[in-house]
């Protein structure tokens, strides 16, 4: 039996995919979390703008969500802000979310860490293999309910009639 020789190339691309996929999924999630504490919540969502000199709107960003400034980077924070996650509960979901967290800080926006605490360290509540191939497979249930409770929003509210689709 013949076996493959290991490519190194090849590896090394097959971990910049597996990166750049969980970065996305991260965004996304943070996005969907946004958008639905944004439509629980208008009243209590603070923004920082940016206008040019036309008073056009440049730039948008969430600065508090009620009372509480929050690193607006943070999904554990927003799903529990969401309704997305108890307080102090699903211990499993929550490690991912805290990955996801770092997938955002550091795999694709900045090119070293800030601070050397801002590594992510398992908690053990989830297999190590997660974090790696197996990520979409608890990301992507996540993803979907976070979209099939933004959905439920929006039909909810009235005058809307917004549909969130997934393509897949």
């Amino acid at each position: 039996m013949q076996t493959k020789s290991y490519d190194e190339a090849k590896s090394e691309e097959a971990i910049d995919v597996l990166r750049n996929c969980q970065f996305l999924y991260s965004l996304a999630a943070e996005c969907a979390l946004k958008g639905l504490i944004i439509k629980q919540h208008p009243k209590e969502v603070v923004f920082d703008t940016t206008v040019d000199g036309t008073n056009s709107l440049i730039d948008a960003k969430i600065r508090q969500i009620g009372k509480t400034r929050i690193d607006t980077h943070n999904l554990e924070k927003l799903a529990e802000i969401s309704g997305m996650v108890s307080t102090g509960g699903q211990a499993a979901i929550r490690e991912l979310l805290a990955f996801s967290t770092f997938c955002i800080n550091w795999f694709g926006r900045y090119p070293v860490p800030l601070e050397s605490t801002s590594d992510f360290l398992p908690r053990g509540k989830l297999p190590g293999v997660v974090f790696n191939h197996y990520y979409r497979d608890l990301m992507d249930p996540f993803l979907d309910s976070v979209l099939e409770k933004l959905d439920s929003e929006c039909r909810d509210a009235p005058g809307h009639s917004a549909k969130v689709s997934v393509a897949r």
